[in-house]
């Protein structure tokens, strides 16, 4: 909601991955991506999943459940 309101720095302080995915998707039209497909599976699957347990690990110390 705070990046849909133009809020971009809350934004990023609270779910950095999701402004990242929105950037890809307005981006993606200009055909950078295509760089991905040159990359193995197996390392894409890597950079996704540890970008999803970055950003898990990032909530659960900004919410205060550890740390």
């Amino acid at each position: 909601m705070d990046l849909g309101t133009g809020d971009l720095a809350t934004a990023v302080r609270i779910q950095p991955l999701t402004v990242l995915a929105a950037g890809v998707l307005v981006t993606a039209p200009t055909g950078w991506y295509r760089r991905w497909a040159y990359v193995r599976y197996r390392h894409r699957i890597a950079l996704l999943l540890g970008a999803v347990a970055l950003s898990w690990i990032y909530q659960i110390v900004r919410l205060g459940i550890i740390g």
